[in-house]
């Protein structure tokens, strides 16, 4: 991932904001699975769809390209 944190002059925050461009096109290409504490909220800019998730349990996620794709 290339993080872009927002909102960082807020010091005393419970979410921290961010977005998050993908950049591993596979499982192989992204490495070892991620966890951490807390919840993440996951939104495609491009589409508007999003899902909220448990960071606790192991997690990755890849760039699919569709037939217009995604990628700039």
């Amino acid at each position: 991932y290339v993080y872009e944190f927002l909102c960082t002059e807020l010091k005393t925050k419970q979410m921290h904001p961010l977005i998050a461009r993908l950049k591993a096109h596979s499982i192989k290409e992204f490495g070892p699975l991620l966890h951490h504490p807390g919840e993440e909220l996951l939104l495609v800019l491009k589409t508007g769809e999003g899902v909220s998730i448990s960071a606790r349990g192991p997690c990755r996620f890849v760039l699919l390209l569709g037939e217009e794709g995604f990628e700039e």
